[in-house]
């Protein structure tokens, strides 16, 4: 079973508890000095990275994550002015947007034809690609991604390494979609990398 949750960075010693009193969030060690980390039970109210950027009036990425499969990072400006977003481990995000394959079996628990068993896996690739072409037209990837990150980086006051290394972060393909996110926070000059 994996994680549910999500990672927060962000320059504040402020605890996002304050906003959040019921919501177990526990700090995280290794940031640079002056920013701190959160680790983020799994119920997380809409926006609250945001939320929290406005609220703190900091700059902030958050890294929600599903089943330590997939992830979604938001960067956040200061204040809440949204940067943008995209997910890490995209094959594996697509996947959840597109949803669960179905059973080969009838309602009645019996095994579907050949014929009708390709069918249903022909469906389920439709839409699988149907998600990988929404995700390529709505996410920064590649080079492009990493520029973008390093930009927001700088303007944080932080220092990161080159856009191909933050570039190839952002595309790690881990085992555990926390070792991919924090690879990109040392990318980003946010913190050390995790052993």
């Amino acid at each position: 079973m994996g994680r549910w949750g999500a990672f927060l960075y962000y320059p504040s010693e402020r605890s996002p508890q304050e906003l959040y009193p019921d919501l177990t969030a526990d700090p995280m060690a290794g940031c640079v000095p002056g920013w701190t980390a959160w680790d983020f039970g799994r119920q997380l109210p809409d926006h609250f990275a945001q939320t929290i950027a406005a609220a703190f009036g900091v700059p902030l990425v958050a890294a929600e994550i599903w089943d330590s499969d997939a992830a979604m990072l938001t960067f956040c400006g200061h204040g809440s002015e949204l940067a943008w977003s995209m997910p890490i481990h995209q094959d594996m995000y697509i996947d959840y947007i597109a949803g669960p394959g179905h059973a080969p079996f009838y309602a009645d628990g019996t095994p579907m034809s050949e014929q009708d068993e390709a069918e249903l896996k022909a469906q389920h690739d439709r839409k699988i690609e149907s998600a990988r072409e929404r995700v390529a037209k709505t996410f920064p990837v590649g080079e492009a991604a990493g520029r973008r990150a390093v930009e927001w980086a700088v303007a944080t006051g932080l220092t990161p390494q080159s856009v191909e290394r933050v570039a190839a972060a952002l595309g790690g393909d881990n085992v555990f979609v926390e070792e991919t996110i924090w690879e990109i926070a040392a990318t980003l000059g946010i913190s050390v990398l995790r052993e």
